[in-house]
């Protein structure tokens, strides 16, 4: 068999890392619609926030950086919707775990388990949570690319 380059291997990452996004914004859409239990939607977080069920006396295992990211595509998909179902205090011990993993350190080398994306990402989610899970509008966002469409309808409007 051949072995992957660093940049095929970076491409595969990525691959797969797109498709798990898209997984879990799927489950996420079966939740919001009813179709998923609320017990199966709250296993999936803790799944991905404390790798799996927390036994006392254990330490917490730390997630990758991959569940950090399906975790919060899966927040900006059921965020609200969880939040309102009568599950406040499993959903504050996720989000007291998440704050917890900003500022966690290698053991070895004292340095962020986590890169700044993954830091942003989770911060991010967190100041959805506080604004009512709605998502904060940027510059970016309101200065978005026009349309082809939109750039017809201003050059027919001019006109007239």
């Amino acid at each position: 068999e051949e072995q992957m380059d660093g940049e095929e291997l970076h491409f595969e990452r990525q691959r797969l890392l797109r498709r798990k996004k898209s997984n879990i914004k799927f489950v996420g859409e079966l939740y919001m619609r009813r179709v998923m239990q609320e017990s199966t939607m709250l296993n999936i977080v803790n799944k991905l926030v404390f790798g799996g069920p927390v036994e006392r006396g254990q330490p917490m295992k730390v997630p990758t950086e991959v569940d950090v990211e399906v975790l919060v595509e899966l927040f900006e998909t059921i965020g609200a919707q969880i939040d309102d179902d009568n599950n406040e205090d499993n959903i504050d011990a996720v989000f007291t775990r998440l704050e917890q993993l900003l500022d966690l350190k290698k053991k070895d080398t004292h340095e962020r388990v986590y890169p700044p994306r993954i830091k942003f990402r989770i911060l991010d989610v967190i100041e959805m949570r506080a604004n009512n899970w709605t998502k904060r509008v940027t510059r970016a966002d309101e200065q978005a690319p026009t349309t082809l469409g939109e750039m017809n309808k201003r050059i027919l409007a001019e006109k007239m």
